[in-house]
C-alpha cells in the first residue's frame, strides 16, 4: 500500500496545479488507494517522517512529493512539514535565490540579509531598484555586484552585459566620464571625429556598476540622477535628440553617502546595503574564506599546500583591516614565499616566518609552527565537530517546548546522558594537539575552580574533572563555531535559563567563572561557552544535588570548618559538608549573616538543613534564625566522627530527625530541631479573560476532585497576579502550591498547571509531580477524565431540552472510549468535548423524532469504512438499550467525517473557546 500511495502522490505532484490541490487530500488518497483513511493516514505519517512527501497543514490538509517538486522546480526543499501553502512556495522560491549565491560565503549567515535585499530590489517589477552597496574597501561589494547580476540573468530578469565602471578614475576628469558613459556625437570636441555610443547604450538591459561612485564629481552625480528619473539621456554634443536605456544601476562606496553623495542622487537610491567588515563577520565564515583561498591557490600554483596550525591560528585571529582584499594579498604572498623555498618540492609548506614581519609577534604564543595542515583540513576541521554540536541541538530540542518549572526524573536522566557523551568526546577524542592553547594551561583552570570552589563552598572537583573543563575551555576558545540556521543566540540563551531553573544551579557560579577567564581566553560564542559549562556543572554536581539534607559545619578557628568539611567529603567520596569558619578574632554576628546567607541560597534546593557547631556562642545559634520553608537541626560538638556519621546517613537519605537522634545518643552531642513554617496550602485558579471565569474554574477543579483534601482553591484575578506578583499579600499568608488556568502568568518558583493539559491528560509527569502529595495516580487520572466529564456537562445545559445532562453523559464518557479504544486513536479535550455534545445532542434528536439531512454517498463510505461502522454500531450498544432507539447508519457517516474531518487539525480548547462555552 505504500508503494501505491507513493506513486500516486508522484504522479499528481509531478503535473501539480497550485490551485486545485484536492486530489491531494486523505479523502481522495484513500478513495484512490481503495483502503480506509486510518490506514492511509498512518502510511502518509511515516512516509512524512521519512521526508518522502511533504505535508501541508491547510485545510484539508495537502500531502505533495519531496522528489517531483525538487525534480520539477530544480532546488533543495528544507522542511517535511509546511503550515501553509505560501510557505512551501516562498521556500523553493528562495532556495532558486541560494543557487546565485551559494558560493558567497556568508550568503546564509552575515551577508543574509544583505543578499534578501538585493534580491528584493533586482526582483522590482520595471528595471528594478537602484541599489548603494556601502563597506569598507576590501569586503567584496563588486563581487557581491557581479552576483546580483548572474542571479538576475539566471531568472530571466536581467537579458543584457554587466558594465562596471571605476568612478574614481573620472574625479578630476568629469568630462572624460561624461563621454564615456552617455556617448558622443561627432564634433562635440576637439578630435570627435565621428558618434560613439556610451556605455548606457551597451548596459541596456543589463546592469551599470558604478564603483567608488563618491569619486564622481558633482555635475557627473547630477546626469546620472537626471537619467534614474526617465531611463532617457543626451549624447554628449547633443542636446536635442533622448536616447533610452533600460538598466539596472548597482553603485558602491566606502565614504557616509551622506557625506559624498548629492541629495538629489542619494533620494533616487531607496537601497542602501551595509556590507559588514571582515572583523564583524562569525569565525567560521573567516575560516571558509581562508580554505577558499588557499583552494584558489592550489589551483593556481598547480600544487598542494600545507600551512602550520601556527598561520592558521594567525590568520583566524588577526583584526585586517583591509578586509578580504588584504587577507586574499597576505595569502598569495605566503604561498609565493613558501613556493620560493619549495620550487622541487611537490608540497609548498608555509610557516609563520612566510607571512610579513608583524605577523610574527602575533604568533609568539602558539606552541607548534611544526604540525601542518593540509587545505581539505582546514574545511574537515569544521565537519569534524559536527558531533559536538548534535549535543548543543539535542539538547535545546529537548527542552524547547518544555514551559514546566521542573523536569521529571526520566527527563533529567536524558540531559545527564547527552552531557555524558559530550564529556567523553571532550575527554577521550579530542586530541591534545587538535587544540589551540593560547596562553591556557591546566594550572591555571585549577586556579580558578579553586576560587570557585572556596566563594561558593561548592564540591571539590577531581583532577580528570578539572581536565574536562580544560579542554571545554580550550575547544572554546579556538574551535567552537555556531551554526546560526539550526542553533541560533536566543534558543541558547534560552535553554541557558532553563537549565539554570531545572537544577537549581547559582547563575553567579557560571559568570564567575567566565569573568576569571575572559581575559586570558578569548571565546567567540560567550553563550554556547555558558551553555555546555553549566552543563558540565549540572553533570558534576548531580550527585551533590541529590541529597535531600544539605549541611555545613561552623567551627572557631582560621580554617578548622574549611579543613573539616575537606577531609570528610574526601573520605565520603563525595561533596556532603560545605562549611562557614569562624576566625577567633571574629565577630559572632557576622558568622550568623553567613549562615542566615547560606540558608537563604538552600530555599528552592533542599528539604532540611543540618548545622554542625563546635562549642560556646555557637551552640546558641539557633536563636538568630528565623523561619524556613525546610527544617533546620543543629548539633553541637561537632567531630570528624560526627560528620562521618551525620554524612553517612544523609548519602542514606535518612529523614532529619532521624539522624539527629542517632548521631546525638552515639556522640557527646545535643540537638535543637528548628521545624519548618507551616502554613495553608491553597491552589490559585486564573483566567486572562478575567475573574468570573477564574472563579468558573474553581467551580469545576471542586467539583472534579476524587476526595477531600486539606487544600484551599482560590479564584485569583490573572493582571493582578502578573503585575505585582509575589509581592501581594497571599504569597506570605499561605502556600501557594500550584496555580492552575489558562495562561502561565510566570511567576519564578510557583509551577503552573494548564487547565488543557488536565483535560487531555498531556505530560501526565508532570501533573502526577504537582499532585503526588494528595491523590495517587489512578486518583490523578480519575480528577482529568472527572474535569473534562464536569466541563461537557455545563455546556449540555445549553444545548439540551429533554435529556439530563447528568444522566446522559456517563453513556456518551463510555462509548467515546470505547470508540478511541477500538479506533486506535487519542482525541484531544477539544475534539472529545465537541464529540460529548454532537452525540448527546444526537440522541436527543432521536428520541424527538426530528429528521436529518441525508449524507450524500451513503452507500459508497459504508462500502470504504465497513470495519469502521462495525465497530461503532457495536459501541452504541449500551446507548442505544438505555434509551430504547437505533442509530441510522447516516447517523454513523456523519460520525465518521466528523471525528477524521477533525482528528488530524483539531487544536486544544483555548481561551476564547472556553469562554465562548461557560458564557453560552
Amino acid at each position: 500500500m505504500e508503494q501505491a500511495i507513493l506513486n500516486y502522490i508522484n504522479q499528481q505532484t509531478e503535473n501539480i496545479d497550485w490551485n486545485d490541490l484536492d486530489f491531494l487530500t486523505l479523502n481522495a488518497i484513500s478513495l484512490e488507494v481503495n483502503r480506509n483513511k486510518k490506514e492511509v493516514q498512518k502510511t502518509l505519517f511515516e512516509l512524512n517522517k521519512n521526508g518522502k512527501i511533504i505535508r501541508i497543514n491547510t485545510h484539508p490538509i495537502i500531502y505533495v512529493s519531496r522528489l517531483m517538486l525538487e525534480k520539477k522546480y530544480n532546488t533543495s526543499i528544507s522542511e517535511n512539514v509546511y503550515e501553509t501553502l505560501d510557505e512551501l512556495l516562498k521556500d523553493i522560491r528562495f532556495s532558486k535565490i541560494d543557487s546565485s549565491f551559494h558560493e558567497l560565503i556568508g550568503y546564509n549567515g552575515s551577508l543574509k540579509s544583505c543578499i534578501n535585499q538585493c534580491v528584493a530590489a533586482i526582483q522590482y517589477p520595471g528595471n528594478g531598484l537602484p541599489i548603494l552597496l556601502m563597506g569598507s574597501s576590501g569586503t567584496g561589494k563588486s563581487y557581491i555586484a557581479r552576483l546580483i547580476y548572474e542571479h538576475g540573468h539566471s531568472i530571466g530578469r536581467i537579458k543584457g552585459n554587466f558594465i562596471p565602471v571605476n568612478c574614481s578614475e573620472y574625479s578630476n576628469n568629469p568630462e572624460l566620464f561624461l563621454t564615456n558613459v552617455f556617448g558622443y556625437k561627432k564634433g562635440s570636441y576637439t578630435g570627435a571625429e565621428k558618434d560613439n555610443q556610451g556605455i548606457l547604450h551597451y548596459a541596456n538591459n543589463g546592469i551599470l556598476f558604478l564603483d567608488e561612485v563618491h569619486g564622481l564629481p558633482p555635475e557627473c552625480q547630477e546626469k546620472i540622477f537626471q537619467f534614474m528619473d526617465s531611463g532617457s539621456y543626451h549624447m554628449v554634443g547633443d542636446n536635442v535628440q533622448w536616447y533610452k536605456s533600460n538598466v539596472q544601476i548597482i553603485m558602491a562606496t566606502t565614504e557616509n553617502p551622506n557625506q559624498v553623495l548629492l541629495k538629489t542622487l542619494l533620494r533616487r537610491i531607496p537601497l542602501i546595503v551595509q556590507i559588514p567588515d571582515l572583523n564583524d563577520r562569525p569565525l567560521q565564515e573567516r575560516r571558509e574564506l581562508i580554505h577558499y583561498l588557499f583552494t584558489k591557490e592550489e589551483k593556481h600554483v598547480g600544487k598542494e599546500i600545507q600551512l602550520s596550525r601556527m598561520v592558521y591560528h594567525v590568520l583566524q585571529a588577526t583584526s585586517f583591516t583591509g578586509n578580504i582584499g588584504e587577507v586574499k594579498n597576505i595569502i598569495k604572498t605566503a604561498v609565493a614565499n613558501g613556493l620560493l623555498k619549495s620550487q622541487k618540492d611537490e608540497i609548498i609548506h608555509i610557516h609563520i616566518n612566510d607571512l610579513p614581519p608583524k605577523f610574527y609577534k602575533k604568533g609568539a604564543n602558539i606552541l607548534d609552527d611544526k604540525v601542518m595542515l593540509s587545505v581539505k583540513q582546514l574545511l574537515n576541521k569544521r565537519e569534524e565537530n559536527h558531533n559536538f554540536y548534535q549535543f548543543h541541538y539535542d539538547i535545546i530540542n529537548h527542552l524547547k517546548n518544555n514551559k514546566h518549572s521542573f523536569l521529571n526524573e526520566t527527563e533529567k536522566q536524558y540531559i545527564y546522558g547527552k552531557t555524558k557523551i559530550y564529556i567523553d568526546l571532550l575527554f577521550y577524542d579530542l586530541k591534545q594537539d587538535e587544540i589551540y592553547q593560547n596562553n591556557i594551561n591546566l594550572d591555571f583552570i585549577t586556579q580558578v575552580l579553586k576560587i570557585i570552589e572556596n566563594k561558593y563552598h561548592s564540591k571539590h572537583f577531581t583532577n580528570s574533572e578539572i581536565e574536562i573543563i580544560y579542554k571545554l575551555v580550550a575547544f572554546s576558545a579556538d574551535i567552537l563555531t555556531l551554526n546560526k540556521k539550526a542553533l541560533d543566540d536566543e534558543s541558547v540563551r534560552t535553554c541557558y535559563k532553563k537549565v539554570l531553573d531545572y537544577f537549581l544551579v547559582d547563575e553567579k557560579i557560571i559568570e564567575d567563572f567566565y569573568e576569571l577567564i575572559k581575559d586570558t581566553v578569548l571565546i567567540e560564542n560567550v553563550d554556547i561557552f555558558k551553555l555546555d559549562l553549566l552543563l558540565l556543572f549540572v553533570y558534576f554536581l548531580k550527585d551533590f544535588n541529590d541529597l535531600t539534607t544539605a549541611s555545613v559545619i561552623i567551627a572557631h578557628g582560621y580554617s578548622i570548618a574549611s579543613e573539616m568539611a575537606n577531609n570528610v567529603n574526601h573520605l565520603l567520596e563525595r561533596h556532603v559538608f560545605d562549611s562557614i569558619d569562624m576566625p577567633l578574632d571574629c565577630d559572632f554576628k557576622d558568622v550568623v549573616d553567613k549562615l542566615i546567607i547560606y540558608l537563604d541560597g538552600l530555599s528552592k534546593k533542599r528539604n532540611d538543613v543540618i548545622v554542625l557547631v563546635d562549642m560556646g556562642s555557637l551552640e546558641n545559634i539557633y536563636r538568630y534564625l528565623s523561619s524556613y520553608p525546610f527544617n533546620i537541626g543543629i548539633i553541637d560538638n561537632v567531630t570528624t566522627k560526627l560528620c562521618l556519621e551525620v554524612g553517612t546517613k544523609l548519602i542514606q537519605n535518612e529523614s532529619i530527625i532521624n539522624v539527629l537522634e542517632q548521631a546525638s545518643s552515639q556522640n557527646v552531642s545535643h540537638y535543637t530541631l528548628i521545624e519548618k513554617e507551616k502554613k495553608q496550602e491553597i491552589i490559585l485558579t486564573i483566567c486572562e479573560t478575567g475573574l468570573g471565569m477564574a472563579n468558573a474554574i474553581a467551580d469545576l477543579v471542586k467539583q472534579s476532585l476524587p476526595k477531600k483534601i486539606d487544600i484551599l482553591i482560590i479564584p485569583y484575578d490573572y493582571q493582578s497576579l502578573v503585575a505585582e506578583g509575589k509581592k501581594l499579600p497571599l504569597f506570605h499568608t499561605y502556600h501557594v502550591c500550584f496555580i492552575l488556568g489558562t495562561t502561565d502568568p510566570n511567576l519564578e518558583g510557583i509551577p503552573f498547571l494548564s487547565i488543557f493539559e488536565i483535560m487531555d491528560q498531556r505530560n501526565a509527569n508532570y501533573i502526577q509531580g504537582l499532585m503526588k502529595n494528595y491523590f495517587s495516580d489512578s486518583e490523578v487520572s480519575q480528577f482529568c477524565n472527572e474535569l473534562l466529564k464536569n466541563f461537557t456537562i455545563e455546556n449540555l445545559k445549553n444545548y439540551l431540552n429533554v435529556i439530563s445532562p447528568q444522566k446522559i453523559i456517563d453513556d456518551i464518557q463510555a462509548f467515546v472510549n470505547d470508540v478511541q479504544k477500538e479506533l486506535d486513536i487519542q482525541l484531544n479535550s477539544n475534539l472529545t468535548c465537541c464529540l460529548y455534545i454532537h452525540l448527546a445532542c444526537m440522541v436527543e434528536r432521536i428520541l424527538l423524532h426530528e429528521e436529518i439531512n441525508r449524507f450524500e454517498a451513503l452507500d459508497t463510505i459504508i462500502n470504504h469504512n465497513q470495519d469502521f461502522f462495525k465497530k461503532i454500531k457495536k459501541s452504541f450498544k449500551r446507548i442505544e438499550k438505555t434509551y430504547n432507539i437505533q442509530i441510522p447508519d447516516q447517523e454513523i457517516a456523519y460520525l465518521h467525517e466528523y471525528i477524521y474531518s477533525r482528528y488530524e487539525g483539531s487544536k486544544e480548547i483555548t481561551d476564547e473557546i472556553l469562554s465562548d462555552l461557560f458564557n453560552k
